[in-house]
């Protein structure tokens, strides 16, 4: 019996930004059909589109899949080249992470991003070091009567294009230069006339396949382009160099927005101009925003590295966006990674797009935080807020802070405004002292009782936000006051805010000094009026 053939999928995006939540989702999808189906997974830079390229994405992608937990089994390495604003992924330069290949083979890098070697036998991974290849099989297009020499020049070009739009004709080009005679090509080459090399595609028939979301989709050839392969600078287009990049790479399945589904039928007729394998193809509907427009940064945060910046934890991002357009069928909502490798099945994609809700996303999140350890929280406060902390009294000041604020946090970023009531004196109206259902005069007396009782308290006490409680309600009790004689009014000069934590949670977390310090300010206050 022949062995089943391994799938492999790729994840192959341009250095042109940031990585974006919708390219994220499809190197997730990617990555879990990959493992689900006990495959493997590439990561390849598309990176030919010289005036598109962002120095640095490259890095900053690499870095936030690493982030995310997007594994891959081959990828290329990059040179330890970069500041400390965007370190490379560890994952990639680490030569003892358990995730490198000990089989990685060394890439000959022939221009484009610095490149130290390759993990995985098909390197190089980034099409700036492969472009020799992409011109071999162009020509071998041209020698086959599978693509042809273009000299038009971009005058005529755009005079067509006019005509067509007068017209009403979709704008194609009209194939003037198919039909060159050898001789003329000959001409015109010995000239030094600029050229392009477009593929030849079949006059008559159709591309019939079978998308693995969309299922059976049928294109009449006569609406397809002879697309360029070849710009006149010698650059590959994206048509040729992906076709032959998954070729080479024995790419099995190919996972990819629904935007490029137009440019399938193109790819289909290039792989029977080789005479080789067609790949199976997959494509993933868009990530939408509310309005149902394409999500774009005019709908606030975007990309992963925003999301990241903002305090949002991988995990959360992960469970989120893997949950946008493919549906388990079940009632569950939270998966770890593991899980969703168990669970995904790439025929449960919806076809239509799906929409990003940035509270559904805060939901997960604050699930996720929630969840974390105190110590850990504080890890990941202290690194996304970039707090320095001097001594061990700060360190233990800021633990107490998380363990009261931790409940109302949603992302990491929260920290620095939910904590500003403990680091700064806080500033208020006197009327807000005074608690609605109360009196000026009750008011200061169980300020100064609350006071009185807490000069007593002794160091045991105050390491107990129980037995603080218990003393705001003695306060209470023992001089026939009311909760909001004394509650509402020790909140109030503690944080200067009708909504907090409890009296005793900042007492706590303040400490009695500074504590004692706000209580009597707020006695001077009141005074004064």
């Amino acid at each position: 019996m022949k062995n089943k053939k391994t799938i492999r999928v790729r994840f192959a995006p341009s250095p042109t930004g940031e990585l974006h939540i919708g390219g994220a989702r499809t190197a997730l999808f990617n990555f879990l059909f990959a493992r689900h189906n006990k495959g493997k997974i590439i990561l390849r830079i598309e990176d030919t589109d010289a005036k598109r390229y962002v120095p640095g994405s490259v890095e900053r992608l690499i870095d936030n899949l690493n982030w995310l937990g997007i594994e891959f089994d081959e990828y290329p390495i990059l040179k330890e080249i970069f500041n400390d604003q965007f370190p490379i992924s560890k994952q990639i330069r680490n030569s003892k992470s358990k995730t490198i290949n000990e089989n990685c083979k060394p890439a000959s890098p022939t221009g484009g991003l610095k490149i130290e070697n390759s993990c995985g036998r098909y390197g190089p991974y980034i099409q700036s070091q492969r472009l020799g290849i992409y011109q071999e099989y162009a020509q071998k297009l041209v020698e086959d009567g599978k693509a042809y020499y273009c000299f038009c020049s971009e005058e005529r070009l755009k005079k067509m294009r006019e005509k067509q739009f007068k017209n009403k004709q979709a704008p194609m080009y009209d194939r003037t230069c198919a039909d060159l005679t050898q001789e003329n090509i000959k001409k015109y080459l010995n000239e030094k006339k600029p050229y392009v090399i477009r593929m030849k595609v079949p006059y008559s028939g159709s591309v019939i396949f079978e998308d693995l979301i969309r299922g059976r989709i049928e294109i009449d050839n006569s609406t397809i382009d002879d697309q360029i392969l070849i710009k006149s600078d010698g650059m590959p287009t994206y048509h040729l160099a992906n076709v032959i990049d998954d070729h080479l790479m024995e790419i099995t399945h190919i996972l990819r927005a629904e935007e490029w589904l137009p440019s399938t039928p193109k790819h289909i007729i290039l792989y029977q101009a080789f005479g080789w394998e067609i790949p199976c193809f997959g494509h993933i509907p868009l990530v939408l925003a509310k309005d149902k427009s394409k999500l774009s940064k005019r709908h606030g945060a975007v990309s992963v590295e925003e999301f990241k910046k903002l305090g949002y934890l991988p995990e959360a991002l992960i469970n989120y966006i893997a949950l946008i357009g493919w549906n388990p069928k079940n009632e569950k909502e939270f998966f770890i990674k593991k899980e969703l490798i168990e669970e995904f099945d790439i025929k449960k994609v919806n076809k239509a797009g799906a929409v990003f809700d940035i509270e559904k996303l805060n939901y997960f999140n604050g699930h996720y935080l929630r969840s974390l350890s105190d110590d850990e929280l504080y890890r990941l406060i202290i690194q996304n807020a970039k707090i320095k902390v001097q001594n061990d009294n700060a360190k233990f000041k800021v633990k107490r802070i998380i363990k009261i604020i931790k409940s109302r946090m949603i992302k990491l970023s929260d920290f620095k405004d939910l904590s500003k009531m403990f680091f700064e004196e806080p500033k208020y109206k006197s009327n807000l002292l005074i608690f609605k259902k109360s009196t000026k005069e009750s008011t200061i007396k169980g300020l100064e009782l609350s006071t009185h009782n807490f000069q007593l308290a002794t160091s045991f006490d105050w390491e107990s936000i129980n037995k603080l409680n218990e003393i705001l309600l003695r306060t209470v009790k023992n001089k026939s006051l009311s909760n909001g004689d004394v509650f509402w009014p020790v909140r109030v000069a503690l944080s200067g805010m009708e909504n907090s934590p409890s009296p005793a949670e900042l007492l706590w977390a303040i400490g009695k000094e500074e504590s004692l310090k706000r209580i009597e300010k707020s006695l001077t206050i009141l005074s004064k009026d």
